[in-house]
């Protein structure tokens, strides 16, 4: 069964860094989650940081 755990729009703290990211993927696998969705960035500011998309690619292996 997969679980998705998908973040919300103007969550912010994960993208801060690459070590926070990936402690918040092992939190969730810990929790049963097989999969996070984010929000691509948006003109508004809100979503996935800009800065921060090479870091969660990378993180994922993508």
């Amino acid at each position: 069964m997969r679980r998705i755990a998908q973040l919300a729009l103007d969550v912010r703290w994960p993208f801060e860094s690459a070590g926070r990211y990936a402690d918040m993927l092992g939190r969730l696998a810990g929790l049963g989650f097989t999969e996070v969705t984010v929000h691509w960035s948006r003109p508004d500011g809100r979503g996935l940081p800009a800065t921060a998309a090479a870091m969660v690619a990378a993180a994922h292996d993508i």
